[in-house]
Protein backbone atom coordinates (compact mmCIF):
# COMPACT_ATOMS: atom_id res chain seq x y z
CA UNK A 1 0.00 0.00 0.00
CA UNK A 2 2.88 2.32 0.72
CA UNK A 3 4.22 1.97 -2.28
CA UNK A 4 1.32 2.42 -4.19
CA UNK A 5 0.72 5.22 -2.81
CA UNK A 6 4.01 6.30 -3.73
CA UNK A 7 3.36 5.29 -7.24
CA UNK A 8 -0.05 7.58 -7.25
CA UNK A 9 2.23 10.47 -5.77
CA UNK A 10 5.03 10.09 -8.19
CA UNK A 11 2.36 9.62 -11.01
CA UNK A 12 0.94 13.60 -10.19
CA UNK A 13 4.00 14.92 -9.05
CA UNK A 14 5.68 13.79 -12.37
CA UNK A 15 2.83 15.31 -14.18
CA UNK A 16 3.16 18.42 -12.54
CA UNK A 17 6.88 18.36 -12.99
CA UNK A 18 7.04 17.78 -16.52
CA UNK A 19 4.22 20.64 -17.63
CA UNK A 20 6.06 22.95 -15.89
CA UNK A 21 9.56 21.79 -16.99
CA UNK A 22 8.02 21.95 -20.76
CA UNK A 23 6.26 25.24 -20.19
CA UNK A 24 9.67 26.82 -19.03
CA UNK A 25 11.88 25.39 -21.52
CA UNK A 26 9.88 26.38 -24.26
CA UNK A 27 10.14 29.91 -23.19
CA UNK A 28 13.81 29.59 -21.93
CA UNK A 29 15.28 26.62 -24.01
CA UNK A 30 17.39 26.20 -20.70
CA UNK A 31 17.69 22.48 -19.53
CA UNK A 32 18.92 23.90 -15.85
CA UNK A 33 16.39 26.69 -15.10
CA UNK A 34 13.92 24.50 -16.52
CA UNK A 35 14.63 21.85 -13.84
CA UNK A 36 15.16 23.77 -10.95
CA UNK A 37 11.60 25.91 -11.51
CA UNK A 38 10.18 22.15 -12.62
CA UNK A 39 11.70 20.56 -9.31
CA UNK A 40 10.50 23.94 -6.84
CA UNK A 41 7.04 23.59 -7.91
CA UNK A 42 6.25 19.30 -8.05
CA UNK A 43 8.95 19.45 -4.67
CA UNK A 44 6.42 21.51 -2.88
CA UNK A 45 3.47 19.22 -4.00
CA UNK A 46 5.19 16.25 -3.50
CA UNK A 47 6.75 16.73 -0.35
CA UNK A 48 3.27 17.53 1.58
CA UNK A 49 1.87 14.49 -0.37
CA UNK A 50 4.76 11.99 0.96
CA UNK A 51 4.72 13.18 3.93
CA UNK A 52 1.19 12.80 5.07
CA UNK A 53 -0.35 10.53 2.95
CA UNK A 54 2.46 8.16 1.89
CA UNK A 55 4.50 7.44 4.54
CA UNK A 56 2.32 9.54 7.32
CA UNK A 57 5.75 10.34 8.93
CA UNK A 58 5.78 11.43 12.82
CA UNK A 59 9.31 12.93 12.46
CA UNK A 60 9.75 17.14 13.19
CA UNK A 61 9.39 18.95 9.84
CA UNK A 62 12.71 20.93 10.44
CA UNK A 63 14.15 17.39 9.58
CA UNK A 64 11.89 15.99 7.35
CA UNK A 65 11.79 19.12 5.31
CA UNK A 66 16.04 19.21 5.17
CA UNK A 67 16.31 15.65 4.22
CA UNK A 68 13.74 16.37 1.77
CA UNK A 69 15.75 19.40 0.34
CA UNK A 70 18.92 17.41 0.22
CA UNK A 71 17.43 14.33 -1.78
CA UNK A 72 15.66 17.01 -3.95
CA UNK A 73 18.93 18.68 -4.95
CA UNK A 74 20.98 15.44 -5.49
CA UNK A 75 18.39 14.28 -7.11
CA UNK A 76 18.19 17.07 -9.73
CA UNK A 77 22.15 17.53 -10.10
CA UNK A 78 21.89 13.72 -10.95
CA UNK A 79 19.07 14.45 -13.73
CA UNK A 80 20.50 17.29 -14.55
CA UNK A 81 23.94 15.93 -15.51
CA UNK A 82 22.22 12.69 -16.66
CA UNK A 83 20.22 14.41 -19.36
CA UNK A 84 22.54 17.40 -20.56
CA UNK A 85 24.80 13.95 -21.29
CA UNK A 86 22.33 12.31 -23.73
CA UNK A 87 20.81 15.72 -24.78
CA UNK A 88 24.51 16.13 -26.01
CA UNK A 89 24.29 12.65 -27.77
CA UNK A 90 21.43 13.87 -30.01
CA UNK A 91 18.66 11.90 -27.83
CA UNK A 92 15.41 14.13 -27.52
CA UNK A 93 15.77 16.05 -24.34
CA UNK A 94 12.20 15.58 -23.14
CA UNK A 95 12.58 11.81 -23.84
CA UNK A 96 15.87 12.04 -22.13
CA UNK A 97 14.31 13.00 -18.92
CA UNK A 98 11.80 10.83 -19.48
CA UNK A 99 14.27 7.83 -19.03
CA UNK A 100 16.33 9.27 -16.51
CA UNK A 101 13.15 9.74 -13.90
CA UNK A 102 12.32 6.60 -14.31
CA UNK A 103 15.90 5.21 -13.11
CA UNK A 104 16.19 7.45 -10.41
CA UNK A 105 12.20 6.40 -9.14
CA UNK A 106 13.26 3.40 -7.23
CA UNK A 107 15.95 5.18 -5.67
CA UNK A 108 14.09 7.83 -4.16
CA UNK A 109 11.31 5.47 -2.71
CA UNK A 110 13.86 3.72 -0.90
CA UNK A 111 15.92 6.89 0.38
CA UNK A 112 12.46 8.50 1.61
CA UNK A 113 11.03 5.70 2.96
CA UNK A 114 14.05 4.58 5.17
CA UNK A 115 15.67 7.72 6.10
CA UNK A 116 13.17 10.81 5.39
CA UNK A 117 9.95 9.99 6.39
CA UNK A 118 9.69 7.70 8.99
CA UNK A 119 7.98 7.14 12.21
CA UNK A 120 8.16 5.49 15.16
CA UNK A 121 6.65 1.67 14.52
CA UNK A 122 4.04 -0.88 16.47
CA UNK A 123 5.92 -3.42 18.76
CA UNK A 124 5.82 -7.16 16.65
CA UNK A 125 2.15 -8.04 16.89
CA UNK A 126 0.87 -5.49 18.77
CA UNK A 127 -1.99 -3.69 17.56
CA UNK A 128 -2.44 -0.32 17.49
CA UNK A 129 -5.44 1.28 19.78
CA UNK A 130 -7.48 4.40 19.00
CA UNK A 131 -5.89 6.88 20.65
CA UNK A 132 -9.33 9.04 22.03
CA UNK A 133 -8.09 11.68 24.24
CA UNK A 134 -6.07 13.15 20.72
CA UNK A 135 -9.12 12.47 18.60
CA UNK A 136 -11.12 14.42 20.75
CA UNK A 137 -8.71 17.10 20.87
CA UNK A 138 -8.32 17.46 16.90
CA UNK A 139 -11.56 16.48 15.76
CA UNK A 140 -11.91 17.93 12.39
CA UNK A 141 -14.92 19.97 11.16
CA UNK A 142 -16.24 16.72 9.19
CA UNK A 143 -17.21 15.43 12.76
CA UNK A 144 -19.81 17.67 12.92
CA UNK A 145 -20.95 16.43 9.50
CA UNK A 146 -21.62 13.19 10.27
CA UNK A 147 -22.52 13.33 13.68
CA UNK A 148 -25.62 15.20 12.00
CA UNK A 149 -25.93 12.65 9.71
CA UNK A 150 -25.86 9.86 12.71
CA UNK A 151 -28.43 12.29 15.06
CA UNK A 152 -31.10 12.49 12.51
CA UNK A 153 -31.65 8.78 12.53
CA UNK A 154 -31.63 9.13 16.68
CA UNK A 155 -34.24 12.01 16.60
CA UNK A 156 -36.56 9.83 14.34
CA UNK A 157 -35.99 6.96 16.60
CA UNK A 158 -36.60 8.87 19.69
CA UNK A 159 -40.12 10.24 18.75
CA UNK A 160 -40.93 6.72 18.29
CA UNK A 161 -39.84 4.45 20.98
CA UNK A 162 -38.68 7.08 23.82
CA UNK A 163 -41.13 10.12 24.12
CA UNK A 164 -40.39 12.63 26.80
CA UNK A 165 -37.50 10.94 28.49
CA UNK A 166 -36.36 12.85 31.23
CA UNK A 167 -32.80 11.53 31.43
CA UNK A 168 -30.11 10.54 29.25
CA UNK A 169 -26.51 8.65 29.62
CA UNK A 170 -24.08 8.83 26.62
CA UNK A 171 -21.46 6.40 27.09
CA UNK A 172 -18.45 7.00 25.72
CA UNK A 173 -19.28 10.72 25.44
CA UNK A 174 -16.12 12.71 25.92
CA UNK A 175 -16.69 16.55 24.15
CA UNK A 176 -19.52 14.99 22.73
CA UNK A 177 -20.45 16.14 19.82
CA UNK A 178 -24.11 15.18 20.31
CA UNK A 179 -24.45 17.85 23.09
CA UNK A 180 -26.21 20.49 21.29
CA UNK A 181 -28.37 18.33 19.54
CA UNK A 182 -29.03 16.57 22.77
CA UNK A 183 -30.42 19.57 25.10
CA UNK A 184 -32.29 20.86 21.61
CA UNK A 185 -34.27 17.44 21.39
CA UNK A 186 -34.87 16.92 25.30
CA UNK A 187 -34.25 20.79 26.93
CA UNK A 188 -35.31 19.92 30.47
CA UNK A 189 -33.79 15.92 30.35
CA UNK A 190 -30.68 15.37 32.41
CA UNK A 191 -27.75 14.09 30.64
CA UNK A 192 -24.66 12.48 31.96
CA UNK A 193 -21.51 11.97 29.39
CA UNK A 194 -19.88 9.04 30.63
CA UNK A 195 -16.00 8.61 29.43
CA UNK A 196 -12.34 7.76 30.57
CA UNK A 197 -10.92 11.03 28.82
CA UNK A 198 -11.21 14.18 29.93
CA UNK A 199 -13.10 17.35 28.92
CA UNK A 200 -11.26 19.38 26.90
CA UNK A 201 -11.49 23.40 28.35
CA UNK A 202 -13.27 24.31 25.69
CA UNK A 203 -16.34 21.71 26.57
CA UNK A 204 -15.62 21.86 29.89
CA UNK A 205 -16.34 25.20 30.04
CA UNK A 206 -19.49 25.20 27.72
CA UNK A 207 -20.94 22.89 30.60
CA UNK A 208 -20.24 24.17 33.23
CA UNK A 209 -23.37 26.18 33.23
CA UNK A 210 -25.68 23.89 32.97
CA UNK A 211 -26.88 21.77 36.14
CA UNK A 212 -28.10 18.85 33.54
CA UNK A 213 -25.87 17.87 32.47
CA UNK A 214 -23.28 16.17 34.60
CA UNK A 215 -19.68 14.73 33.01
CA UNK A 216 -18.37 11.42 34.80
CA UNK A 217 -14.86 10.36 33.77
CA UNK A 218 -14.51 6.92 34.29
CA UNK A 219 -13.29 3.82 32.35
CA UNK A 220 -16.80 2.00 31.45
CA UNK A 221 -15.33 -0.88 30.85
CA UNK A 222 -13.06 -1.21 33.91
CA UNK A 223 -15.23 0.15 36.07
CA UNK A 224 -19.13 -1.02 36.35
CA UNK A 225 -20.53 3.00 37.44
CA UNK A 226 -22.51 0.76 40.64
CA UNK A 227 -23.67 4.01 41.86
CA UNK A 228 -25.59 5.45 38.41
CA UNK A 229 -27.28 1.13 38.46
CA UNK A 230 -30.72 1.85 36.87
CA UNK A 231 -31.28 5.38 36.91
CA UNK A 232 -31.39 6.20 33.20
CA UNK A 233 -34.38 6.66 31.04
CA UNK A 234 -32.03 5.90 27.70
CA UNK A 235 -28.61 4.74 27.69
CA UNK A 236 -26.78 5.31 24.15
CA UNK A 237 -23.32 5.39 22.25
CA UNK A 238 -22.57 5.95 18.84
CA UNK A 239 -19.04 3.69 18.25
CA UNK A 240 -18.27 2.00 20.84
CA UNK A 241 -18.82 -0.87 21.09
CA UNK A 242 -16.61 -1.92 18.14
CA UNK A 243 -13.12 -1.01 19.99
CA UNK A 244 -12.89 -3.85 21.92
CA UNK A 245 -12.39 -7.80 21.60
CA UNK A 246 -15.63 -10.26 21.59
CA UNK A 247 -15.49 -10.73 24.89
CA UNK A 248 -14.99 -7.08 26.29
CA UNK A 249 -17.83 -5.91 23.65
CA UNK A 250 -20.32 -8.04 25.23
CA UNK A 251 -19.78 -6.22 28.42
CA UNK A 252 -19.85 -3.01 26.95
CA UNK A 253 -23.15 -3.43 25.49
CA UNK A 254 -24.30 -5.48 29.34
CA UNK A 255 -22.88 -2.08 30.85
CA UNK A 256 -25.74 -0.28 28.85
CA UNK A 257 -28.53 -1.93 30.43
CA UNK A 258 -26.65 -1.69 34.13
CA UNK A 259 -27.34 1.81 34.19
CA UNK A 260 -31.03 1.46 32.36
CA UNK A 261 -34.06 1.49 34.51
CA UNK A 262 -36.43 -1.33 34.05
CA UNK A 263 -38.90 -0.72 31.16
CA UNK A 264 -35.71 1.94 29.81
CA UNK A 265 -34.45 2.30 26.35
CA UNK A 266 -31.40 1.27 25.15
CA UNK A 267 -29.72 2.50 21.79
CA UNK A 268 -26.43 1.49 20.52
CA UNK A 269 -25.10 2.23 16.75
CA UNK A 270 -22.09 0.52 15.30
CA UNK A 271 -20.38 0.07 12.37
CA UNK A 272 -21.18 -2.96 9.89
CA UNK A 273 -19.13 -5.19 7.98
CA UNK A 274 -21.03 -4.05 4.27
CA UNK A 275 -19.36 -3.56 0.96
CA UNK A 276 -19.59 0.28 1.40
CA UNK A 277 -18.28 0.26 4.69
CA UNK A 278 -15.12 -1.37 3.46
CA UNK A 279 -14.77 0.75 0.20
CA UNK A 280 -15.27 3.76 2.37
CA UNK A 281 -12.61 2.64 5.33
CA UNK A 282 -10.23 1.44 2.41
CA UNK A 283 -10.05 4.69 0.73
CA UNK A 284 -9.93 6.59 4.36
CA UNK A 285 -6.82 4.04 5.11
CA UNK A 286 -5.15 4.23 1.82
CA UNK A 287 -4.95 8.38 2.46
CA UNK A 288 -4.20 8.19 5.93
CA UNK A 289 -7.13 9.27 7.35
CA UNK A 290 -7.92 6.22 9.49
CA UNK A 291 -7.94 6.72 12.97
CA UNK A 292 -9.45 4.08 14.39
CA UNK A 293 -7.19 1.49 14.85
CA UNK A 294 -8.69 -1.02 16.54
CA UNK A 295 -12.15 -1.06 15.16
CA UNK A 296 -14.00 -3.99 14.32
CA UNK A 297 -17.37 -4.06 12.54
CA UNK A 298 -19.56 -5.95 13.74
CA UNK A 299 -22.83 -8.33 12.77
CA UNK A 300 -26.08 -8.32 14.14
CA UNK A 301 -25.59 -11.44 15.64
CA UNK A 302 -22.94 -10.89 17.57
CA UNK A 303 -24.35 -7.66 19.73
CA UNK A 304 -27.81 -9.44 19.63
CA UNK A 305 -26.22 -12.44 21.56
CA UNK A 306 -25.75 -10.07 24.61
CA UNK A 307 -28.35 -7.31 24.13
CA UNK A 308 -31.34 -9.79 23.54
CA UNK A 309 -30.88 -10.90 27.02
CA UNK A 310 -31.71 -7.73 28.55
CA UNK A 311 -35.08 -7.26 26.98
CA UNK A 312 -37.32 -6.93 24.15
CA UNK A 313 -35.76 -5.75 20.76
CA UNK A 314 -38.07 -2.67 19.31
CA UNK A 315 -35.13 -2.30 16.29
CA UNK A 316 -32.86 -4.35 14.21
CA UNK A 317 -31.86 -1.34 11.60
CA UNK A 318 -29.38 -0.25 9.29
CA UNK A 319 -28.15 3.59 8.39
CA UNK A 320 -26.68 4.27 4.66
CA UNK A 321 -26.33 7.84 5.69
CA UNK A 322 -22.80 7.66 5.93
CA UNK A 323 -20.03 5.72 4.52
CA UNK A 324 -19.32 3.32 6.97
CA UNK A 325 -22.77 2.05 7.18
CA UNK A 326 -24.38 2.16 10.63
CA UNK A 327 -26.16 -0.88 12.29
CA UNK A 328 -28.53 0.16 15.29
CA UNK A 329 -30.38 -1.86 17.60
CA UNK A 330 -32.83 -0.32 20.25
CA UNK A 331 -33.87 -2.63 23.34
CA UNK A 332 -36.43 -1.94 25.98
CA UNK A 333 -34.94 -3.51 29.24
CA UNK A 334 -37.10 -6.06 30.74
CA UNK A 335 -39.29 -4.13 33.75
Amino acid sequence: MVFLRFNISALLTFAIDYLVFGAFFALSSSVGLSIVFARLCAGAFNYTVNREIVFRSTRRHSVTLLLYALTVLLMGSIAYVSIKALAASGTNVYAAKIFIECVLFLFSFIIQRELIFTKQKDAPGEMRVTDWCTYYDTRSTCSDITSKLAFASFKKDMARFAPGLKSLVELGGANSIFYDRFKSLFPHARLSLVDRCAPTEAFARKISGDPNTAYIQRDILQDDLTEYHETADCVISFGLIEHFDEADTATMIDRHFALARPGGTVYISFPTPTWLYRLTRGLLEFIGRWPFHDERPLTFDEVLRTASRHGTILKQGMSYRLGLTQGIIIVRKTA
